[in-house]
């Protein structure tokens, strides 16, 4: 990781002196903001399975979104350079900026971890399902899958593998946190009916004002929140 970091850093350096190019399409703001709201929930389950053993359990929270949330903005305002010179990806970035061996180190660094987390946490979450399954072997099919997918051009569709992502883990997240802190009863069919009105409102609320992210997080908090409403509603009665 200390590798990487010194070859983004390097690569950085090399963005910004490429000088910017002319009629470079802008991204709208609220199709930046819904991409830069999916990729982070979509580490979530992962960093959740990555720091489930830690020994000191808060730390490794803390750290863990502190160090997320820095490098994001970092690789975001990397992105932010490969647009203003032209390019839309990181091989348009290493191919105009003259930074072959640099560029290619990049990519296989932060292939090699962020895959071996991605294979991780599909063997954890198999055997959280299945107990008696292999994470290991679960893991090694799951990295499999994934490169087999790539090498059939997965990549083409990524923006709209990370709205259906967002569409997922945005409602998941909220309804976790709000049955782990606010509800605390653990009733399994309502939090996934909170779940599903979130994902159903993100597929039908692309023209929402704030967005069909937030959109879902409002319709689950709102489900989620209802056996509470009624809780007090019933005490009150009595």
């Amino acid at each position: 990781m200390g590798a990487l970091a010194l070859l983004a850093a390097g690569l950085t350096v090399k963005l910004i002196a490429v000088p910017p190019s002319t009629g470079v399409a802008p991204v709208g703001f609220r199709t930046a903001f819904e991409i830069s709201v999916a990729m982070p929930l979509s580490w979530l389950p992962l960093i959740s399975d990555y720091t489930s053993t830690a020994e000191r359990p808060r730390l490794a929270s803390g750290v863990s979104a502190a160090a997320y949330t820095l490098v994001s903005m970092w690789m975001y305002a990397l992105g932010m350079l490969i647009t203003r010179m032209g390019g839309t990806s990181l091989a348009d970035a290493i191919v105009k900026s003259g930074i072959g061996t640099i560029g290619l180190a990049v990519i296989v660094f932060s292939t090699v971890t962020t895959t071996f987390l991605d294979a991780y946490s599909g063997g954890e979450s198999v055997k959280a399902i299945f107990p008696r399954s292999s994470a290991k072997r679960v893991g090694v099919l799951v990295c499999a899958l994934g490169g087999g997918l790539a090498v059939a051009g997965l990549m083409e569709h990524f923006t709209g593998f990370l709205y259906l992502i967002s569409s997922v883990f945005a409602p998941m997240a909220t309804v976790l946190i709000v049955d782990r802190y606010v509800v605390k009863r653990g009733c399994v069919g309502w939090n996934f009916a909170a779940w599903f009105a979130g994902v159903l409102v993100y597929r039908f609320a692309s023209d929402f004002p704030v967005g069909p992210t937030l959109a879902a997080i409002l319709a689950s908090v709102t489900v989620a929140f209802l056996p509470v409403f009624a809780g007090r509603r019933d005490e009150n009665q009595v």
